[in-house]
C-alpha cells in the first residue's frame, strides 16, 4: 500500500511522470543526478504497469457497483409490481382477492436478502403461469412488469460473482503494482539526496515530487477535523523508529462521518486510510505517544474479505 496514504494512486502515477520529465532535463544538459539507466528503467517500467493495472481497475470496479445499482433497482422494481398487482386483484375481484392473492404467493412478505428474493420471484412467476386467466384475467400491464423485474433481477444476480472477482483481481493488481511503484522511488529519493548539490534539502526535489528537509510541510489532502472518528486506534512504539497502529472501523460511527463531506471513492482501503491519516494520526501523535517525525506505512490487511462488518489493518510506521 502507499508510503503516503494521503496520496491517491492517480497522484503517484503524477509523481512518477514527472520523476520522468525531471530526469529527461537532467540527462538533457547532462547534469550529475541524472538516474543511472538502471533505476531509469525500473522507474519505466513499473510506471507503465502501474497505469496499466489503475486503467482496468478503474473499469472494472465502477462495472461491478454499476451491476450492484442494477440488480437492486429490478428488485425494488418486482417488489412494487407485485404489490401493484395485489391491489388491482382486491379491486377487481374483491370476493375472491384473499384466495387468488395466497395462489399468487402475493399475500407473503416479500424477502430482503438476494437469495430468498430470487426463490420467491421464480415462485411467483410459477403460480403466474399455472393461474386461471380465463376466469380471473390479470391484465399483461400488471404481469409484464413482474416477468420483466424478475429476469432482469436474476440475471444482474447472476453476473455478480464473476464481476465481484474481477474487481478483486483488477484491486490486487493494482495495489500490487502500486507497491512495486512505490519500492522504486526510496532508491530515487536517497540518489537525489547524494547527488543534488543541496542533498536533502534541495528545492529541486520538489521537482521530482518529494518534499526538502527543513521546509514547510504541504498541506493536507482533507483539513483536519476534531477526533474521535468511527475507528478504533491503539499505537506501540516498537522501538527502531517503527510504530505500529492496529485500527478497526467502529460501524455505527461510519455513516454519520461523512455527513456534510465527500467520502473518498475507492475499496474500503482508501476508507480505513483517510480516517486514520487525515483524522486520526495527529490524535495518535498526542494520544498514543506516537513519535511525531517523517514515516513510510505499510499496511497488513484483517479480514480484508470480510462478508459482514467492517475490515480492521495494522499499519507499522517506519523511519
Amino acid at each position: 500500500m502507499p508510503s503516503n496514504p494521503n496520496k491517491s494512486v492517480q497522484e503517484y502515477i503524477f509523481q512518477g511522470v514527472n520523476i520522468q520529465d525531471a530526469d529527461n532535463a537532467a540527462l538533457a544538459v547532462p547534469e550529475i543526478w541524472a538516474l543511472v539507466p538502471f533505476i531509469r528503467t525500473r522507474l519505466d517500467d513499473r510506471l507503465a504497469d502501474l497505469q496499466n493495472k489503475s486503467i482496468i481497475a478503474n473499469t472494472i470496479v465502477p462495472a461491478y457497483a454499476d451491476k450492484v445499482e442494477e440488480k437492486d433497482i429490478f428488485d425494488a422494481d418486482a417488489e412494487e409490481a407485485l404489490e401493484k398487482l395485489a391491489v388491482y386483484i382486491e379491486n377487481a375481484f374483491p370476493d375472491k382477492a384473499k384466495i387468488l392473492c395466497r395462489d399468487l404467493l402475493l399475500d407473503k412478505e416479500y424477502p430482503q436478502d438476494d437469495q430468498h428474493a430470487r426463490d420467491y420471484l421464480q415462485s411467483v412467476l410459477v403460480a403466474l403461469a399455472a393461474h386461471d386467466n380465463a376466469t380471473y384475467p390479470l391484465p399483461a400491464s400488471f404481469t409484464d412488469p413482474i416477468t420483466a423485474a424478475t429476469n432482469g433481477f436474476i440475471e444482474t444476480l447472476d453476473a455478480l460473482p464473476n464481476l465481484f472477482e474481477n474487481r478483486r483481481t483488477a484491486i490486487q493488481d493494482r495495489n500490487i503494482a502500486l507497491e512495486q511503484f512505490i519500492e522504486v522511488l526510496s532508491p530515487i529519493r536517497k540518489w537525489l539526496w547524494k547527488m543534488l548539490p543541496e542533498g536533502r534539502e534541495d528545492t529541486r526535489l520538489i521537482e521530482y515530487g518529494f518534499d526538502p528537509y527543513n521546509t514547510q510541510p504541504s498541506e493536507p489532502v482533507v483539513p483536519l477535523i476534531p477526533w474521535p472518528g468511527p475507528a478504533e486506534i491503539e499505537g506501540e512504539d516498537l522501538g527502531d523508529g517503527m510504530v505500529e497502529l492496529r485500527v478497526k472501523l467502529i460501524e455505527d460511527m461510519v455513516d454519520g462521518f461523512w455527513e456534510g463531506r465527500e467520502a473518498p471513492n475507492g475499496p474500503w482501503e482508501v476508507l480505513i486510510q483517510h480516517i486514520l491519516f487525515d483524522e486520526g494520526l495527529p490524535v495518535a501523535h498526542r494520544e498514543l505517544n506516537v513519535p511525531a517525525g517523517k514515516y513510510e506505512y505499510r499496511f497488513t490487511p484483517v479480514n480484508a474479505e470480510l462478508a459482514h462488518g467492517l475490515p480492521s489493518m495494522v499499519i507499522v510506521m517506519v523511519k
